[in-house]
C-alpha cells in the first residue's frame, strides 16, 4: 500500500530449520540510484534483538528493475564474515501501466496473441536472436 518499509530477518539452523528474528533497528547508508530507478544502500546495520549488530556491505547490483532489486552483499558480526544476497521489493511499483509491455516481452501467453519481443526472452540464451528472426519471419505462429 506504499506504508513504511518492512524489513524482516531470519535465522537458518544447520537442520534447516527456520525462525523469524525481531529487528530493533536498521539503519541504511551511501544510497546509490540504480539505471531502473529504486535508491539502494551501500551499507547496512542491523540491530537483532539477541544478537550482536551486523555490519552490512552491499558490494554489487546485480539485478534491478522498477519493482525489484538484488544485491551481492558481507555482512560482518562479532568479528565473523559471511557473504549473501539482499533483496528489495516494492510493492507498490508492481502492476503499473507503464510497466506492463515490459512483462509482457518476458510471459508467455497461452491463449491470446504475444508480444513480439517474446522469442528473445523465452527460452536458452543461446540462439536467442535466430529464435527472434524466425518469429518476426512467420515461423513459429
Amino acid at each position: 500500500d506504499g506504508g513504511a518499509p518492512k524489513e524482516m530477518a531470519f535465522e537458518v539452523t544447520p537442520q534447516g530449520a527456520i525462525r523469524a528474528l525481531e529487528i530493533e533497528a536498521v539503519e541504511h547508508q551511501s544510497f546509490k540510484i540504480s539505471w531502473a530507478g529504486p535508491r539502494w544502500p551501500r551499507s547496512s546495520h542491523v540491530s537483532l534483538k539477541g544478537f550482536a549488530p551486523i555490519d552490512i556491505r552491499h558490494a554489487y547490483l546485480v539485478d534491478t528493475g522498477p519493482f525489484y532489486q538484488r544485491t551481492l552483499l558481507t555482512a560482518e558480526m562479532d568479528g565473523v564474515e559471511a557473504v549473501g544476497v539482499g533483496e528489495l521489493v516494492l510493492p507498490n511499483c508492481l502492476d503499473l501501466n507503464r510497466h506492463r509491455w515490459l512483462v509482457r516481452m518476458r510471459v508467455h501467453n497461452a491463449v491470446g496473441r504475444n508480444s513480439m519481443w517474446l522469442p528473445l526472452f523465452s527460452g536458452p540464451s543461446k540462439g536467442r536472436w535466430k529464435r527472434l528472426l524466425q518469429y518476426w519471419g512467420g515461423v513459429g505462429r
